[in-house]
This record gives C-alpha cells, sequence and structure tokens, in this order.
C-alpha cells in the first residue's frame, strides 16, 4: 500500500497476506477514533449498472495500480 502526501512525502507498506493488510487497516482506525477523528460518510461505488459501451477497452482494467 503507497499512501501519497501531503506534497512528495510518501509511505509505502507491505503486507504478507491479507490478513495482515486487515489487521493494519484495523489498527490504524483504531488509533484515529482514539485520537478523535471520525468517519463522516464515504463515497459508494457509482457504477451500479453494466457498462455503456457497447465494446469493451483493449488492455482490461484501467484502474490497476501504478507500476514503476
Amino acid at each position: 500500500m503507497i499512501v501519497a502526501g501531503p506534497a512528495a512525502v510518501r509511505e509505502e507498506h507491505s503486507f504478507p497476506n491479507e490478513d495482515a493488510f486487515q489487521a493494519f487497516q484495523i489498527s490504524l482506525g483504531e488509533q484515529l477514533t482514539s485520537g478523535g477523528w471520525f468517519l463522516w460518510g464515504f463515497d459508494r461505488e457509482r457504477r451500479e449498472t453494466t457498462d455503456r459501451r457497447s465494446a469493451s477497452r483493449p488492455g482490461g482494467d484501467r484502474r490497476q495500480a501504478a507500476r514503476r
């Protein structure tokens, strides 16, 4: 997981498996909550219907992580 910002500051976290990633997310949420932060809301997935294009895009899913 790459955390970007503010400005050029970046952090990179690696996890050996999905369980470790989930544990990190829970721990971070608990830290933020204990510090007075709360989740106001979130944007749900807006693409609830099928793709409006008649043909698929070449190259597959474009939402993949950037490669360096």
